[in-house]
């Protein structure tokens, strides 16, 4: 259930420190996920921030509390407290949000499956879906990337291996693309694809080297 909050004014300008907290912006209607950070929000230990840039509401995951929270961005760069979602999943440490800026996906990894959340565009308030908590077949999913053309999603799972699914860009639903999930090294961790689309690449702390996948254009399969 999502909890709003007044909107007290919160500008995140820090002074000098060693924590940072990094909110990266885009021209479309997505912003870039800013993946696996260690950074002190109050007294919150922040792991990803991610940013819809229409309206532009920044979303934040909070895994040692079990929520994520949301903000108001203005022009001006400041943030507003929006309010936050309890997870059923403990320790959310990934995000990242839909090309169509209409859904949010959250991973744990502590458990195999993630929730969806509908983002409400006026309010940015978060709404999980009928479909969410889907099973990627993965342990431990540690992170996303979206296909260029918002039709594809791909998680990279801590144990091992990448997965894949068709998204339905109404409802947020996930399916499993065919023959997923794909082989990797050990320890899967960072996943990204080509701006082209038709490359995944997904690192690999214990063997120490990329994976490397061909995207099929029509059906997701790497």
């Amino acid at each position: 259930m999502f909890t709003p909050f007044p909107r007290p004014l919160l500008n995140l300008n820090p002074p000098e420190s060693n924590s940072e907290i990094v909110v990266a912006m885009c021209s479309n209607r997505i912003a870039s996920l800013v993946r696996s950070m260690c950074v002190f929000f109050g007294l919150i230990v922040v792991s990803t921030v991610v940013v819809s840039a229409v309206p532009r509401f920044v979303f934040v995951a909070n895994p040692y509390d079990y929520t994520i929270s949301s903000f108001f961005l203005d022009e001006s760069g400041t943030m507003f407290p929006n309010g936050m979602v309890f997870t059923k999943d403990k320790f959310p440490a990934t995000l990242i949000i839909h090309p169509n800026g209409k859904f949010i996906y959250s991973a744990s990894r502590t458990v195999d499956t993630a929730p969806i959340y509908k983002i409400d565009s006026k309010t940015g308030w978060l709404t999980e879906t009928p479909g969410s908590h889907f099973n990627t077949r993965l342990r431990s999913p540690f992170s996303y990337g979206f296909h260029p053309s918002g039709k594809f999603l791909y998680v990279a799972g801590r144990g091992g291996g990448v997965a894949g699914f068709r998204v339905d860009d109404k409802t947020g639903d996930l399916n499993y693309v065919p023959g997923s999930p794909f082989k990797s090294g050990e320890r899967t961790r960072c996943l990204t694809i080509h701006p082209s689309g038709k490359f995944v690449y997904a690192s690999n702390a214990y063997t120490n080297n990329i994976s490397a996948y061909r995207v099929d254009q029509s059906t997701g399969t790497l």
